[in-house]
This record gives structure tokens, sequence and C-alpha cells, in this order.
């Protein structure tokens, strides 16, 4: 394997790890979200600055979602990337 090609595959492979973390990051902090609203509705299910809360939470976790989804196709297609490099070598 030339000098090349192994930059070039850790080049996919930073790119693959990066999306990967961000993916995760976004898991997370929706995972963290979800579970203060649902203990939150346990807690103050009436109190009405939880409930303002909750509203910006859940468009919060909205767009959390959906960077979730963006990131994880990215994700997809660097693995599709690096798995079509690694075949040529």
């Amino acid at each position: 394997m030339t000098e090349e090609k192994k930059e070039k595959l850790q080049v996919i492979k930073h790119r693959v790890d990066i999306s990967n973390k961000f993916r995760l990051a976004f898991l997370f902090i929706g995972v963290v979200i979800l579970v203060f609203i649902y203990f939150g509705n346990k807690i103050w299910d009436s109190n009405q600055i939880y409930i303002s809360f909750r509203r910006i939470a859940l468009f919060i976790t909205g767009w959390d979602l959906i960077f979730m989804v963006i990131s994880t196709f990215t994700k997809l297609i660097f693995t599709i990337q690096y798995n079509k490099t690694i075949k040529q070598i």
C-alpha cells in the first residue's frame, strides 16, 4: 500500500469517525431531553413553567431528530466511500 493510499484512507476514516461522533452527540441530547420530559410530567404535571419549557424542549428535540438523521446519512455515505477505498487496495 502506497503512502498516498494510506493518507486517503486516513482522511475518509476520520470523516466516518467525526460523523459518528455527531450522530452519537445528537442521540445523547435527544435522550436527555426526552428523559427530562418523561420524569417532568410525573413531577410537575400541571405547572405552567414546565408546560412552556416542555413546548420548547419538544421543538429542540424535533430539530435534534432532523440533525441525527442527517448525520446518520452522512456516516453512511462516508462508510460507503471507506469500503470502496478498502476494496480498491
